[in-house]
């Protein structure tokens, strides 16, 4: 996995291009594996679906499962009015994606100006 591979060994393979699942879809995989409420789910939900479009890693569904978790540890629950716990548990999330390629501040920034 850390070497460039033969052109004849990749002419081997075959590409398929995968979309990300759609949201009502990705509610019910992120309640299915986290105990927060339906407005919890949502918010992380389509936080998720909005950093997809702003950071220049791969935001997927795992990391909505895992941002959720991390909501349930802070609480959860809350009014929906404070978005700073969201904010901690994407940057932690993420933040290994960015490692040695780009600066974690930056990266919150990024979290905090899109949620």
């Amino acid at each position: 996995g850390v070497h460039d591979q033969q052109d004849a060994l990749l002419d081997r393979f075959v590409g398929v291009g995968l979309k990300y699942y759609g949201p009502e879809t990705e509610r019910e995989i992120v309640s299915a594996h986290v105990d927060l409420s339906d407005e919890d789910v949502d918010r992380v939900v389509s936080s998720t679906r909005r950093l997809r479009e702003e950071v220049d890693v791969v935001v997927g569904t795992r990391a909505a499962i895992t941002a959720a978790n991390g909501l349930a540890v802070f609480g959860g629950e809350d009014d929906g009015t404070e978005d700073e716990p969201l904010v901690d548990v994407f940057t932690d999330v993420l933040a290994p994606k960015v490692a040695g390629n780009g600066d974690l501040a930056d990266l919150r920034e990024t979290i905090e100006r899109t949620l």
